[in-house]
């Protein structure tokens, strides 16, 4: 990780951002407190298609009412997130995406489940978010 200055897209003051390898840089304004975040259109995959594992990953997002009341009638919820857990390995896209739908619950007012997936190279050494422009033919 390596560091840099951009211009707020905000207020246009210099701002300092983290770039990481893969192109992608993170800072905070100082001025306006603007959060800018840039990432690349398309980020090359590391890890070749041949001997995969892809992991199905989920976060688990819980939902608390606190009890306190701001703005007149609005009950103010915390947000608490319990780390991704593993829900199995496959050894092709498809049935890590199909896991994935699966796993995928829609919001109920207490808990959100958001389903991931991660490509690990064959000797399970190292591993990346699974992204859809990858695999064309899976998606379609």
């Amino acid at each position: 990780m390596s560091y840099g200055s951009e211009i707020c897209p905000i207020c246009h003051g210099e701002l300092r951002v983290y770039f990481d390898g893969d192109g992608t840089c993170e800072g905070d304004c100082p001025t306006c407190g603007h959060h800018l975040v840039r990432a690349p259109k398309i980020i090359p995959s590391r890890i070749p298609d041949k001997g995969a594992f892809y992991e199905v990953v989920i976060d688990e997002w819980h939902f608390i009412d606190t009890g306190e009341i701001s703005s007149g009638m609005k009950v103010v919820r915390s947000e608490k997130i319990k780390d991704d857990y593993s829900l199995a390995i496959y050894t092709n896209i498809t049935d890590a995406l199909k896991r994935a739908k699966e796993a995928d619950v829609k919001y109920n007012g207490e808990i959100r489940i958001i389903p991931h997936i991660k490509k690990w190279n064959h000797a399970r050494t190292e591993w990346e978010y699974w992204r859809p422009e990858h695999h064309k033919e899976a998606v379609a």
